[in-house]
């Protein structure tokens, strides 16, 4: 198929738009200013749940809803998303947790924005990874136990970019380049994470992706963005993109997306159709909700009349909490959710009233009977749970099991990244090796094993993760030598174990074998005051 792309029209305008190939790069200060702390909000004092929207105040819509200009990811919002959340979003404080899935895409885009940065000859793996500390101290600070758990994060969500590239042969043309354009009247501004140009020259537009691979039966929203960023490139360069891939990098696959002249078409309707949408909600005040399954994945859970109507709760897996409804102003004599004296109504005002002071397991408990789970109404598959070894006969992927193997790779390969043009077989039978090495390990110093779901062998690993900064892993083909080192290794790790516990044996005594106020597990440990 070729691959062509509009002609640009004389509506792509740019807003004092610097000519092609002249964009400086954003400086550090305007790329951060969008996380400036907003000011606090009680969301129940400026808006109002009314059936099918949630209405909010006229001159605090012009004042902090507004777009000036429309982002991709708007865009895709406005496209049949919940819109009840989303005008929500940009009143509710930011989450600033390092171990949510924001900030956590946040960090990782950080580090490949700058490692990509690099000449190609010096994207090794070990600059890899001082990109991702840098970026995680950057955000986390200099808490050292945040950031090993920042940096383990971050780490598996790039765990596939080298399955979807050798990074010393993408010949990168920009980073993060940004842009403020006019397309076909909308005003655009967007970020585009990467150009790079293929073994002909030609430029390839590329996104990362940090998250899931998408569903292939349902539309990919991704597409529109990455659609949207030729569009922009093209405008600003007058150099027509060729193609454009989302990289998924936790999974190391990479999606193509057609990028001619029918596709990009349909990206500016749908640009200008959302725009309008925007123009027209945000001038009335009114953003639509949208009851369903990722009801269960929204903090406005707690707060919206037809959420509660439909009996959602929020999810044990949500990584947020539901708004608390009088903190945020949502009090019986407040709510306008119906007309006075219906059903309806007053089953919202007592569903308020019970959540009162509540947690979230609480509130999920009084409404066990109708609590939504992955199908909505549907009982949560076992094989969900991390203690459950295996869904069937086979290996269960979010078992502690697999997520012990799966992140044993990860470090092999980076283990064994020394060892350039190492042939697959050799990678996956060192792999195995080092597998059952652990659990040799394990049934040596434990007594029990080889099983990776007990904690015990994570242990090991990462008591071989520091070994090997010591002792280098030889190369697999080098047979002797790669098996001196397991014989050696295995003797380091039950000579380590052995070590923790004596050393454990010696603080016990310490500590006084008497003291009744020692936890007999490592969840029981007491409460104390911290020491400043």
């Amino acid at each position: 198929m070729t691959i062509v792309a509009p002609p640009i029209t004389d509506a792509a305008e740019t807003l004092d738009q610097p000519a092609p190939g002249t964009l400086d790069a954003p400086t550090k200060a305007e790329c951060t200013k969008e996380l400036t702390p907003r000011a606090p909000v009680r969301l129940g004092e400026v808006a109002s749940f009314e059936p099918g929207a949630l209405v909010f105040d006229l001159d605090f819509v012009a004042a902090r809803i507004r777009r000036k200009e429309f982002s991709a990811s708007t865009m895709n919002d406005f496209a049949g998303k919940c819109l009840a959340k989303w005008a929500a979003g940009k009143v509710l404080p930011q989450e600033t947790s390092p171990l949510l899935p924001p900030l956590d895409g946040s960090m990782a885009h950080d580090a490949l924005e700058n490692f990509y940065a690099l000449p190609m000859e010096e994207r090794t793996r070990e600059a890899l990874m001082e990109k991702i500390r840098d970026s995680v101290h950057s955000t986390v600070g200099d808490d050292l136990g945040l950031r090993k758990l920042a940096i383990e994060r971050v780490l598996v969500l790039l765990d596939g970019l080298y399955d979807i590239e050798n990074p010393r042969r993408v010949d990168v043309v920009s980073v993060e380049q940004e842009f403020h354009l006019i397309i076909d009247g909308v005003p655009v501004v967007g970020h585009i994470d990467r150009v790079s140009r293929d073994e002909n020259g030609r430029i390839l537009i590329e996104d990362y992706k940090t998250g899931k691979l998408p569903n292939p039966k349902y539309s990919n929203d991704y597409e529109y963005q990455a659609r949207l960023y030729a569009i922009a490139y093209e405008m600003l360069t007058g150099e027509r993109p060729v193609a454009a891939r989302l990289l998924y990098t936790q999974f190391g696959e990479s999606l193509w997306v057609d990028i001619d002249e029918d596709s990009l078409a349909e990206t500016r309707k749908r640009l200008v159709a959302q725009w309008e949408k925007h123009n027209d909600r945000t001038a009335t005040g009114r953003f639509d909700t949208k009851v369903g399954p990722l009801c269960g994945w929204c903090p406005l859970v707690s707060v919206c009349s037809d959420a509660i109507k439909a009996g959602k709760t929020l999810s044990d897996r949500a990584p947020m909490e539901a708004l608390d409804p009088f903190e945020h102003g949502f009090t019986p004599e407040s709510d306008t959710t119906a007309e006075e004296g219906s059903t309806a109504s007053m089953d919202v005002i007592e569903g308020l009233r019970q959540m009162r002071g509540r947690g979230r397991n609480e509130s999920q408990q009084m409404n066990e009977h109708n609590a939504p789970t992955q199908s909505d109404h549907e009982e949560e598959p076992e094989m969900t749970k991390p203690w459950t070894k295996y869904d069937g006969d086979e290996l269960n992927p979010n078992s502690w099991a697999a997520n012990t193997l799966f992140r044993l790779r990860g470090d092999v390969a980076v283990w064994l990244s020394d060892h350039e043009d190492l042939p697959t077989e050799d990678f996956v039978e060192a792999y195995k090796a080092i597998a059952h090495l652990l659990g040799d390990a394990q049934v040596e110093a434990f007594g029990h094993g080889p099983d990776p779901q007990e904690g015990s062998f994570t242990r090991l690993h990462h008591l071989l993760a520091s070994l090997i900064r010591v002792h280098p892993i030889p190369a697999p083909e080098e047979e002797e030598a790669f098996s001196q080192w397991l014989g050696a290794m295995l003797d380091e790790l039950i000579n380590g174990a052995a070590d923790v516990y004596d050393i454990f044996e010696e603080l016990e005594e310490r500590l006084g074998e008497t003291d009744s106020n020692k936890p007999e597990d490592p969840w029981d440990t007491p409460s104390s005051e911290p020491p400043f």
